[in-house]
C-alpha cells in the first residue's frame, strides 16, 4: 500500500477530515500544509504535521503564490524519484502548481468551484481547462457535489469519485435529542454555520418583521460583510444568536430547537449554484426539513429526495410566500418524506473507494 502525500492549503476541518479517513482505512499519510501567520497552535492532530510555509490572512493570492511554490518544491525534492508514494492535492490552488513541479502520481479533490469566482471571463476560461487537464491526469480525482460533474460536462468520469461532505461515522457517539412537536403557528427556523451571505441575513430579515409568531436562530459566526445587516435584526425579540458551537458535538442540540434548517446559499456564484454542503445531510441526519435556493442542484436533489423546498431568498414576496404556504398538513408531509430515508444516507461511507485505490 502507498504512502499517501498530502498537500494542503490550509489544515481546516474538512482536510482534518480527509486525512482521517486515509488513516482510518489504514493508509500511511504524510500532512504537509501551510497555515496563517500565528495559526501553529490550531494543529492538534493524532499524525505529524509538516508546515511548509506561513502568510497572513490578508496577503493577496498573487503574493502568496511565491510561498506556495517554495513550499510545494520543498515537498518534491523530499519525495523525488520515490515510487511508493501517491500525493493528494485538496483544491485546484495547490494542484495547478504542484503537478507542474511533481512528475509523480497524484490524488485531487475538488471541494469548491474556486475559479468561477474570478471576475475576468478570459482567465476564468483558462483556469477551467486547467482544472480539467487536472482532473483528467489525475490518479484518482474526488468531486464533493454530484453539481460538479453537470459543471466540468467531462466525456470521461472514470477516475472521478463522489465522496459527498456527508457526517463523520462520530456522530453515532454524540447523543440524540427528540426534537419538539411541530406547531405550524409558531415554527423555528435556523442556520447553524458561517454566516457570509446576505441571503442567509434576507431570508432571517423577513422571518422575523412579517412573521412575529415564528423564530430564528442563527448558530455560528457572522462575517464582517454582513455584520451590519444582521445586527439590525438583533431588535427583534424572536430572532436569536446562539454564536460558536462545535460540530458534530452540538449539532443534536441545535436541530432539536428548530423545525427548518436554512442553506439559501447566494446563487449569483456559480460554485453555489453546483455544489453540494453538508445542510442536506444534516437535514436528513436530524430529521429536519431544509430550505434551499432556487436554481441550484441542491434545489434538484432536495425535491428529489423530497426532504424540503426552495426560496428566492433576496424576494420579500417569494419569502413570504413560501412561509405563508407551511400549513400544517404540508410541513407533516415533509416531516414524513424526510423519515422515508435512513440516516444512515446522511453518514460517511467511503469503503468501495478505498478499496479501489488500494489496487492502483
Amino acid at each position: 500500500m502507498k504512502e499517501i502525500v498530502f498537500i494542503l492549503t490550509t489544515l481546516d476541518a474538512h482536510a482534518t477530515h480527509r486525512v482521517n479517513d486515509f488513516v482510518a482505512h489504514g493508509f500511511h499519510v504524510q500532512v504537509n500544509t501551510f497555515v496563517r501567520v500565528n495559526a501553529r497552535q490550531l494543529l492538534e492532530t493524532k499524525w505529524p504535521v509538516n508546515v511548509i510555509g506561513e502568510f497572513p490572512n490578508a496577503l493577496p493570492y498573487r503574493q502568496r503564490i511565491k510561498i506556495i511554490v517554495q513550499g510545494i518544491r520543498q515537498v518534491a525534492r523530499q519525495y523525488k524519484g520515490r515510487k511508493d508514494v501517491v500525493f493528494y492535492y485538496l483544491g485546484l490552488d495547490i494542484a495547478m502548481f504542484a503537478t507542474g513541479l511533481i512528475h509523480q502520481p497524484y490524488i485531487f479533490e475538488e471541494c469548491d468551484l474556486n475559479h468561477t469566482y474570478i471576475g475576468n471571463k478570459v482567465v476564468r476560461a483558462v483556469m477551467e481547462r486547467i482544472d480539467c487537464r487536472i482532473i483528467r491526469r489525475s490518479l484518482q480525482t474526488i468531486f464533493t457535489s454530484e453539481g460538479f460533474f453537470t459543471y466540468h460536462q467531462l466525456k470521461n468520469t472514470d477516475n472521478i469519485t463522489l465522496i459527498a461532505n456527508k457526517l463523520p461515522r462520530s456522530i453515532y457517539d454524540v447523543p440524540a435529542l427528540s426534537k419538539r412537536p411541530t406547531d405550524t403557528q409558531h415554527l423555528s427556523f435556523g442556520f447553524a454555520g458561517d454566516v457570509r451571505y446576505e441571503t442567509i441575513v434576507n431570508f432571517a430579515s423577513v422571518l422575523v418583521r412579517r412573521f412575529p409568531m415564528h423564530e430564528f436562530h442563527f448558530f455560528g459566526t457572522i462575517q464582517e460583510r454582513v455584520k451590519q445587516s444582521v445586527t439590525e435584526l438583533e431588535q427583534f425579540p424572536n430572532c436569536h444568536f446562539h454564536g460558536r458551537f462545535r460540530s458534530p458535538d452540538d449539532l443534536p442540540k441545535i436541530y432539536s430547537q428548530i423545525d427548518f434548517t436554512l442553506a439559501t446559499y447566494d446563487t449569483r456564484f456559480e460554485n453555489v449554484r453546483y455544489a453540494e454542503p453538508n445542510k442536506i445531510y444534516e437535514a436528513v441526519y436530524f430529521r429536519t426539513p431544509i430550505i434551499v435556493s432556487k436554481g441550484t442542484f441542491l434545489q434538484t436533489k432536495c425535491e428529489k429526495l423530497g426532504i424540503g423546498c426552495a426560496v428566492d431568498a433576496m424576494s420579500e414576496d417569494d419569502v413570504v410566500r413560501l412561509v405563508s404556504g407551511l400549513t400544517q398538513e404540508r410541513v407533516d408531509k415533509m416531516y414524513a418524506d424526510i423519515q422515508l430515508l435512513p440516516q444512515a444516507y446522511a453518514i460517511d461511507n467511503n469503503d468501495a473507494f478505498f478499496e479501489k485505490l488500494k489496487t492502483i
